[in-house]
């Protein structure tokens, strides 16, 4: 049989008699050899010695492919000598004080994750990354340089998990979708090892490259670095950010990278021998006894805006934007120190806090004490269903007080839940501590020492200590709409209905308003002295009869409370 040599070819033993011949199509005559383990390794005597080749067990004969090496393209130290068995050429790689990279290979610094060290073709650099968060309340990821930013919109566009892109505004800024967050951070391009009339700039790359190869000795004590000869301790300085050193064969360098500085370009000075650049120095503005420098903006008394220009102040009234009304759940308002009227969002809490009893208040002001370890319906939207958060308190043996073990938060067709030690899920995805999640309209943010739930479409917020204290923020869109429920309270602005069951029913003691919003089956008694179950609420006014409006049918309900 003929068989045509190609990447992949069929081992054949000779029988009797066998020619080879040749050239890229020569045959070679002979039989294949069989083998039985498929998939394991064999040795075969004519290849044994070319570590380029590889056989294996493949359909029960001996298969024997060529080894494919990666491109050494950019690389301008090519080892003139390979490593013992090794089939490819290899590009220098690097190594000071006990740390060995490959080429290409980019490594962070355990301690200090902003530290980045670089190998290039024999040259190790050594820099620290500049963040550049984009937007203003990040999250903080332990074991990662920059923080991190909710979701993975930037400049206008969305993209992908594990997508990485350059910002349009400044392409040095290099950002990527990790876990539906971005972080955005600003490296240095590494030292090269070839001349400057070597490099050029490849399109679409922000660092430039090498272009040539050349095949160097590997020195024990000197560096090449290049295409000149370095003994151990010289010191080279590349430009006024970057020195070099040679080190036991690699040839180290230190690179400084700049931070921003808020003037323009024209207002900015190179001083010599300096990496950096300054500000021209300008004359400077003193009002109402401070000091702002050129170009400073500010709003002084009587509402005027100023501008501080080359030591001489300009100023004219503030204009503000016309407000007929704001949006529901906002209102206009004008806060000391500020010359315009804003539309702020308005906002009720419900809290629970710990104390010898866990003291409730709703968001009309009721404040009441509940006894006893047991699941309770904190807040309900009994009439569309869109929110329901429930805790649970679980008081330990020898503990003088109970404690929130469990929140359990349904915000329209998002569930999640809180645990203590910062567990947390997110429709049965679990999320790990310092990290900020996004589910449709809710915001999960965990971070010592609170845990923050937030939904965008119904505008609650909850915030929990992971101990004994939360609380429940919604804004003034639900006040008086009949659909809340719950140990919060109604939040129609009167505290002397809160205390209501499910059936809208007034209630008198608070142990009739913990039985009417509890789980029977998960609760325990209270192992504290003192028993606030029967104890009447204070500080509600004595009345007679309240009535209770309801938007579904407009009936009328009545109840007497007395104190």
């Amino acid at each position: 049989m003929h068989l045509h040599i190609i990447g992949t070819f069929v081992l054949l033993f000779i029988v009797s008699s066998w020619a080879l011949y040749l050239g890229p199509k020569s045959p070679l005559s002979g039989t294949s050899k069989t083998c039985t383990n498929e998939g394991e390794e064999m040795k075969v005597e004519l290849v044994a010695q070319n570590p380029c080749f590889q056989c294996i067990c493949r359909n029960g004969r001996v298969e024997c492919d060529y080894a494919t090496c990666p491109s050494l393209k950019g690389c301008h130290a090519i080892l003139f000598m390979r490593t013992p068995g090794a089939c490819c050429d290899e590009c220098k790689g690097c190594s000071v004080n006990d740390t060995n990279l490959a080429h290409g290979e980019v490594r962070r610094d355990v301690k200090d994750p902003c530290d980045v060290m670089m190998c290039q073709a024999g040259v190790l650099t050594k820099s620290r990354d500049m963040c550049k968060t984009p937007c203003s309340d990040p999250v903080h990821i332990p074991g990662q340089c920059c923080p991190s930013c909710a979701g993975c919109s930037f400049e206008g566009r969305k993209y992908k998990n594990g997508q990485r892109f350059s910002s349009v505004h400044d392409p040095e800024v290099d950002c990527s979708c990790l876990g539906g967050n971005i972080t955005c951070s600003k490296r240095v391009c590494p030292v090269l090892n070839c001349p400057s009339d070597y490099l050029y700039k490849v399109p679409g790359e922000r660092c430039l490259q090498c272009k040539g190869q050349r095949r160097v000795y590997t020195l024990r004590e000197s560096c090449y670095f290049a295409r000149k000869v370095y003994e151990h301790g010289d010191v080279t300085l590349l430009d006024s950010c970057t020195s070099c050193v040679c080190q036991q064969g690699t040839m180290y360098c230190e690179r400084r990278q700049c931070p921003d500085i808020r003037c323009p370009p024209s207002d900015r000075i190179f001083p010599k021998g300096e990496c950096c650049p300054r500000c021209k120095q300008r004359p400077s503005c003193v009002s109402d006894g401070k000091v702002y420098q050129h170009g400073k903006r500010w709003t002084g008394h009587h509402c005027v805006d100023c501008l501080c220009d080359n030591g001489k102040k300009w100023c004219q009234p503030v204009r503000c934007h016309k407000i007929e009304t704001c949006p529901l759940g906002h209102k206009m308002t004008k806060k000391a120190g500020e010359c315009c009227k804003k539309c702020i969002k308005e906002e009720k809490t419900c809290s629970v806090t710990g104390t010898d009893f866990d003291t409730f208040k709703t968001f009309d002001g009721l404040r009441y004490k509940m006894p006893g370890s047991c699941k309770y319906t904190l807040l309900k939207d009994c009439y569309q269903h869109q929110v329901d958060i429930k805790i649970r308190y679980r008081q330990k043996e020898q503990e003088p007080r109970a404690s929130i073990s469990y929140v359990s938060i349904l915000l329209g067709t998002n569930r999640v839940k809180l645990y203590r030690n910062f567990k947390v899920r997110v429709n049965r995805t679990k999320l790990t501590s310092n990290r900020f999640s996004k589910s449709g309209t809710v915001y999960v943010r965990i971070g010592f020492p609170h845990v923050i739930v937030f939904d965008r479409k119904t505008g609650v917020r909850v915030i929990w200590n992971m101990n004994s204290s939360l609380k429940v923020k919604i804004d003034r869109r639900f006040r008086k709409s009949g659909r809340l429920c719950g140990l919060c309270g109604n939040f129609n602005g009167y505290k002397q209905d809160d205390l209501v069951n499910q059936k809208g029913i007034l209630l008198k003691t608070q142990k009739e308003m913990s039985s009417a919003w509890s789980r029977r089956k998960s609760c325990r008694a209270s192992k504290t002295k003192k028993d606030y179950a029967t104890q009447p609420i204070n500080d509600i006014p004595r009345i007679n009869t309240i009535s209770l409006n309801r938007p579904e049918n407009g009936t009328k309900m009545d109840a007497d409370i007395l104190n």
